[in-house]
């Protein structure tokens, strides 16, 4: 089938890395593996900060018409629209159903109780149509679908596990005489500087444990992240900054443990690239975290917020060598045979034949 395809919070081609860059290139990967004929129909962003700007919605509705035009006539056999929420509606689609009548499908759109009312309000009603309209909504986690049920009773929610090309990642060598710890996040404020300080808080706790720490990650708030690791001798400390996504596989696989406590993670795709590698998770049990990382199968999963309790778990698997093999193979058995691209690939081709 011929599909039309956007992502209207951030393009798979944007320059800047992301979660929602990755999974937007990754459910293009699985519609074509699935045998489709996929076309990315624009790279504008729909994002705003502010209610009152609409912006991106001027700039859509010419791309719009120029895209009915350039089909002639010969339309798609579907839209799927990637995470459209209040911030971040699909203007285009919106303008081409004015014109064209398409099947719509939506992967990870969200719908906000508290924006039902308010300045935001009829930017979330456009959504909401959308998830109406929808033949079916892939969401990645139970909280996603209980989210669209609550506000939409009659749309169609489909469970979609969260995927990753495994073919990417291999399986960590091991054999390090000390027990190297690797984080991934983006460096800015809000949750992702949390997570920064719940990490630095619980290794101080476990300071005088045996661990080294590589960090990937960089961004506007990078020195603000380096000054809470400010105490710990720099020889422990490794930033390597940004990284191409081809490369990420290589540095998790030479560690042994990913530590990240994921305040406010949807999922985290991080969690399944380090598991792809045979690494053991230390998260907290919170937001959308067990979608991706089963407690006592991959990783351990702790109270959200006890910083007390997450560097216990840290300290545990440093010191259990038989732990961390055990819950690294585990891992590795749980990404390549439940979470491989194929087997999201094959969920949303079966669900669009489904319903189409």
């Amino acid at each position: 089938m011929r599909i039309a395809f956007s992502a209207p919070l951030k393009s798979p081609d944007h320059p800047v890395p992301s979660g929602d860059r990755l999974m937007a290139r990754l459910l293009l990967q699985a519609l074509r593996l699935a045998g489709h004929e996929v076309e990315l129909v624009s790279d504008l962003r729909c994002f705003a900060k502010n209610a009152d700007d609409f912006t991106a919605r001027n700039e859509a509705h010419p791309q719009a018409d120029k895209i009915i035009d350039r089909w002639n006539g010969n339309y798609p056999d579907l839209w799927f629209s990637y995470h459209p929420y209040y911030k971040a509606p699909d203007y285009i689609l919106h303008r081409v159903l004015q014109f064209v009548d398409l099947p719509v499908y939506t992967a990870e759109a969200t719908l906000s109780s508290k924006r039902q009312t308010g300045e935001w309000a009829e930017k979330q009603i456009l959504v909401e149509q959308l998830v109406e309209r929808a033949r079916a909504n892939f969401c990645f986690t139970d909280r996603d679908i209980a989210g669209l049920k609550h506000l939409s009773p009659r749309c169609n929610a489909v469970r979609l596990l969260p995927f990753i090309d495994t073919g990417l990642f291999k399986t960590r060598s091991g054999g390090n005489d000390v027990v190297k710890l690797v984080a991934t996040g983006m460096m800015r404020g809000g949750v992702k500087y949390q997570s920064y300080e719940i990490l630095a808080q619980s290794l101080a706790i476990i300071e005088k444990t045996d661990w080294q720490l590589q960090i990937i990650g960089d961004g506007k708030d990078r020195a603000q992240v380096e000054q809470l690791f400010n105490r710990f001798d720099p020889a422990r400390i490794e930033w390597c900054g940004q990284l191409l996504p081809e490369n990420v596989g290589s540095i998790l696989a030479g560690n042994d443990v990913f530590v990240w406590p994921g305040i406010g993670e949807a999922y985290g795709m991080a969690y399944l690239e380090a598991q792809a590698c045979g690494l053991p998770i230390i998260a907290f049990d919170t937001h959308g975290v067990p979608s991706v990382v089963e407690h006592g199968r991959g990783g351990l999963l702790v109270e959200a917020g006890n910083v007390k309790a997450y560097a216990q778990a840290v300290r545990r698997v440093i010191m259990d060598k038989n732990l961390r093999d055990r819950l690294g193979m585990a891992a590795t058995d749980f990404v390549h045979n439940e979470r491989d691209i194929h087997n999201g690939a094959e969920t949303i081709n079966t669900t669009i034949r489904a319903t189409l």
